[in-house]
């Protein structure tokens, strides 16, 4: 009887010396940040409704501003073009790239220079809406100021995102998760069905991808995801789990068009997101315990 008495005696003392431990310094929980969920689109307008979507998760949800999020799909997509070798790592004066992403409800236009620093970034308050159509006379006005700035420094053209849904049925975009080519076959009058900016750069060099597998075969997406921990990118109309170190949505929620408006939407967008901060927490644990198995062979 005696062992067993100073068992349980042993497991107390740890427990409470844990629960002080814990008490006096933090448990590991509470180091740990909360998975990142960035909301973008119409989420920037409708504060409230994203506060509330806080409240119904219990889980912080951080509204990334259009600029920042143009600017950071520019810079990742300027890495792997570079890398492809579709731009040149020679400084040149008066040398430009431009790089065009698009979503439900916003549009970004973001020049970068030869060193893939922001030269500017035109940030559109329209995007291609699931149900209705993009304000395309202000997407031409923002084209227009652009060519008037720029000219005929714009080297290279990489359209993205909606943009590539928009072309994919008619115009030469590189295939969904195909291989980029070994070099830029298409100019701005392949895509002259966009209806704006391409008709301005006809002989420009231009590209338009969504899913696809770079020069080293590794497989690739243009995001603004940084960092190596999965996190969750919550748009107007999707919820995507993103892979910052390739850019992948390793799942894509629909989400409700009505959750502006509707409380029951606004719940469905939680519950959305509760499944895919599980599966991301599912990830980690399947690649922790690979990495394991891996380092005990």
């Amino acid at each position: 009887m005696q062992p067993k008495q100073t068992n349980m005696a042993q497991t107390s003392n740890t427990g409470v010396f844990t629960q002080l431990m814990n008490w006096f310094f933090g448990s590991d929980d509470e180091f740990r940040e909360p998975r990142r969920i960035l909301a973008t689109g119409k989420w920037r307008e409708f504060q409230t409704r994203r506060l509330l979507l806080e409240a119904a998760l219990k889980h912080p949800v951080t509204p990334l501003s259009q600029e920042d999020e143009g600017k950071l799909q520019a810079k990742c997509a300027f890495d792997i073009m570079l890398k492809q070798a579709y731009i040149n790592d020679t400084a040149q004066e008066h040398v430009n790239y431009l790089f065009v992403g698009a979503g439900r409800g916003s549009t970004q236009f973001t020049i970068l220079n030869p060193y893939g620093e922001v030269e500017n970034a035109y940030n559109v308050k329209t995007g291609y809406p699931k149900d209705g159509e993009p304000d395309i006379e202000l997407l031409r006005k923002t084209a227009l100021e652009i060519f008037t700035q720029y000219s005929s420094t714009i080297q290279f053209i990489v359209g993205f995102d909606s943009i590539f849904h928009v072309l994919k049925q008619d115009c030469p975009v590189v295939p969904d998760k195909s291989a980029l080519p070994a070099s830029i076959p298409t100019t701005g009058k392949d895509f002259l069905k966009l209806g704006y900016l391409t008709d301005l750069y006809e002989n420009t060099p231009m590209i338009v991808v969504r899913n696809f597998v770079d020069k080293d075969g590794e497989s690739r997406k243009i995001s603004f995801a940084t960092g190596r921990e999965l996190l969750i990118d919550l748009g107007t109309g999707n919820a995507n789990l993103v892979d910052p170190r390739s850019g992948r949505q390793l799942n894509t929620i629909e989400l409700p068009g009505d959750w502006m408006t509707n409380d029951e939407g606004l719940l469905a967008v939680a519950s959305s997101l509760k499944q895919l901060l599980m599966e991301a927490d599912e990830f980690d644990e399947m690649t922790s315990e690979s990495e394991e198995e891996s380092d005990e062979e």
